[in-house]
């Protein structure tokens, strides 16, 4: 029985084999080394998949290798499904190589309409994708050279500027009457600079927002009368939710009143209360790198306005700001879903006594990247505040936005930003090059290739400017096209834009550009001087950066004690970061983390989750475990049980890094997770993660003893003990007391 439609998808089919042709293995030990090779493989293939929004569908088995069926745009469609396949299928050649993993790999990549859906009997369906894509992608897979990546001509055309190919010799392909055009991926492309032509970067002026202006500005008056509001501003990536949240923030300083702003990044799915922890830091004045007496005295002012109920627990606010505080035997005592409740009733009455001195604007950006523990402290402040003036502002992509708890409350109100019309679209073009008018056959191009979309249309005028095909007329103020316009070639997508305007930088601007993705979102001279260690670009840094914001893509966002910078928006930091090649990029997440563990050294917990993401995408796999270990531990104690997991899991794939008497240490993150599983009632992960454990330790115990290290009789103990009780939790009582026993 079938049940789907028909999707513009990009398969990809990866074929793999042990090195040198290796399918069998005979022996007992070496089927169990093959399976920790085939695990370790298909966790970078996942990871890699995953991150460009990748589904790996299928590992199908044949005598000679085996395949891995991986679709982009089958169940969430991107305009670059193409492009993100193909940097997939780079990744994955390039880090298993550069990790040392023994399989040989070949791939083949086509792009076309299929069939997608659930396929299967009423027992059991399976999610697939069928039709001739799929196919010409598996015959090509079969046809590449090991080490070889072969595209069909539909993905080579999507994909021709971004990717350098070698174009093969028509193929016969089983079920074409013709040949068909083949092209070898060969690596992603490094353009040349373009002239560079600066127009300035004036701020964006709000256009087309007049009726989301009335409605906010009634919000607002309800607020200053004590009547708390939620706000949720909704729409794609690039239409302009950030401008209107600045316009928010300009409106609510006029009318005397305190924000704060909580930031959530693209890695932050797996951090507990990361957009907390920056707001409730700034909302109470504390930071972690203060004197611990300085910290004390402003939290002990905040606790004395509590009840005494929650004075007793206030410790545990340390959770969601990042270092320790002073914690009572009540608190102490607290079991982590207790805690977390206590925790929510904590920090919402922080915010309403903060808000009975003075009306609070807190505004949380881009909570499509928030982690379960935020939302859960959301939905919790949300529901509390209405008795209080409090304007709690959300903005969400509406492509991957997650329904919210707080919907239900009757103070919610949800604004949905649509495209700009195209009389404003002109308007926002010529401002954005600081010009007063644009010739007719401009203004159409940008009507056509914009959509309506500000973030796009403001870098595509700033990237014809910089390549020199637009300029402005300094003595009439009018913009002028250089050449014929029908000449001019403009990337359809708001990514290939960036990259125009990347390209058009000098290179050492766009080196420390490049570094500074890296640390994320938001970042700090500092940290990019010192990641740059001794080169001559480190003395270039603060220069640059004033360049690189005079063209518009940073913004200072506060220069004491340091100057700190804000990417102009998500997509440029997430766009110029997937610029940088895959090695580079590891080495400068661990001079990241290096830092990190470096200046924060007294205050190590509140970047516990931080270090354990740039670690983990670096080489420094012992640091990775042991940051991974400790994010996840925290996080199990604040009841974040999704985010525990995730890191978890995050160690785990560090473990094959580790040296023999780093064993109790492993041992220790099979029987965390399977704590986690056991307390969220996933019972049968529980004894999945056990076995897994189990078989990690039985291995290990066949390896000669290490003087000093622990005895294997500890771990073994531990995780028969974890097993017992998952199987005593469903109800399983004889073999639990097997287990025990």
């Amino acid at each position: 029985m079938l049940k789907g439609e028909h999707r513009l998808v990009t398969v990809m089919f990866v074929n793999f084999r042990g090195a040198g042709g290796q399918t069998s293995f005979g022996s007992q030990s070496r089927i169990a080394e093959a399976v920790r090779l085939l695990d370790s493989y298909l966790a970078i293939v996942h990871r890699i998949v995953s991150r460009f929004g990748g589904e790996l569908l299928a590992n199908d088995v044949t005598p000679a290798e085996q395949r891995l069926v991986v679709v982009f745009g089958a169940l969430e469609a991107h305009e670059d499904d193409e492009e993100r396949a193909a940097l997939a299928a780079l990744q994955i050649r390039d880090e298993v190589s550069q990790l040392g993993i023994r399989i040989e790999q070949r791939m083949g990549i086509s792009s076309g309409h299929v069939f997608a859906g659930d396929v299967g009997s009423p027992a059991r369906k399976d999610f697939t994708v069928m039709g001739d894509e799929v196919n010409l992608a598996a015959r090509l897979a079969a046809r590449a050279e090991w080490g070889q990546i072969l595209l069909s001509e539909r993905t080579y055309r999507k994909t021709a500027d971004q990717f350098d190919f070698k174009a093969l010799s028509p193929v016969a392909i089983k079920g074409k009457r013709a040949r068909v055009p083949v092209y070898a991926l060969a690596g992603h492309r490094k353009r040349e600079a373009a002239p560079r032509f600066h127009a300035g970067a004036p701020k964006r002026p709000l256009l087309a927002r007049d009726e989301e202006l009335l409605a906010l500005e009634h919000i607002m008056s309800l607020v200053l009368s004590g009547k708390g509001r939620v706000v949720e501003i909704c729409g794609p990536p690039g239409i302009g939710k950030s401008r209107l949240v600045e316009e928010i923030l300009r409106l609510w300083a006029q009318r005397g009143g305190e924000a704060y702003v909580g930031q959530c990044q693209s890695f932050g799915e797996s951090s507990a209360f990361l957009p907390w922890g920056g707001l409730l830091r700034s909302l109470l004045g504390v930071q972690p790198e203060q004197l611990k007496a300085e910290r004390e005295t402003k939290i002990r002012e905040v606790v004395s306005r509590l009840s005494p109920g929650l004075q007793e627990v206030a410790g545990t606010l340390g959770d969601v700001l990042g270092f320790p505080i002073e914690e009572t035997t009540v608190a102490k005592s607290l079991d982590p879903q207790g805690r977390l409740q206590r925790l929510m009733e904590l920090v919402a009455q922080v915010i309403r006594n903060k808000a009975r001195e003075r009306p609070l604007l807190l505004v949380m950006e881009d909570i499509h990247w928030t982690d379960v523990a935020s939302r859960e402290l959301l939905d919790h402040v949300a529901a509390h505040i209405e008795d209080v003036p409090v304007f709690l502002c959300l903005t969400q992509r509406s492509t991957a936005r997650r329904p919210l708890a707080l919907e239900d409350v009757p103070h919610y109100t949800r604004l949905v930003l649509e495209d700009l019309p195209p009389r404003e679209s002109v308007e926002l073009a010529g401002l954005a090059i600081g010009a007063a008018t644009l010739p007719e056959e401009l203004a159409d191009l940008v009507v056509a290739k914009s959509r309506g979309n500000p973030f796009y249309i403001e870098q595509m005028m700033r990237s014809l400017a910089d390549a020199g095909h637009v300029r402005r007329d300094d003595r009439t103020g009018q913009a002028a096209v250089v050449g014929d316009v029908l000449t001019i070639e403009v990337p359809d997508s708001v990514e290939g834009i960036i990259m125009s305007r990347l390209d058009a930088l000098d290179e050492t601007s766009r080196t420390i550009l490049q570094v500074a993705s890296v640390v994320g979102l938001r970042f700090q001279q500092p940290i990019v001087e010192c990641v740059l260690g001794q080169s001559a670009m480190a003395r270039d840094v603060r220069r640059s950066l004033e360049r690189v914001e005079k063209a518009g893509l940073i913004r200072l966002e506060r220069s004491d004690p340091v100057p700190e910078y804000l990417f102009d928006h998500g997509l440029l930091q997430q766009t110029i970061y997937e610029s940088v090649p895959f090695t580079n990029r590891r080495e400068l997440h661990c001079r990241v983390g290096e830092y990190l563990e470096e200046h924060y050294s007294d205050c190590l917990d509140a970047y516990l989750e931080l270090l354990s993401f740039h670690y983990g995408n670096s080489t420094a796999k012992s640091r990775a475990f042991l940051y991974a270990t400790k994010a996840a531990a925290k996080c199990a104690k604040m009841f974040a049980n999704r985010e525990a997991i995730e890191h978890y899991r995050r160690a785990l794939d560090s473990v094959e890094t580790l040296p023999r008497e780093g064993i109790s240490e492993q041992v220790k993150v099979y029987v965390g997770l399977c704590d986690v599983y056991v307390l969220t009632g996933r019972y049968d992960e529980a004894i999945a993660t056990c076995r897994a454990g189990l078989e990690k330790r039985r291995w290990r115990a066949r390896v000669r003893p290490i003087e000093g290290a622990p005895s294997p009789a500890t771990g073994l103990a531990l995780l028969c003990h974890r097993m017992g009780v998952a199987h005593e939790r469903k109800g399983q009582y004889r073999r639990a007391l097997q287990w025990y026993r």
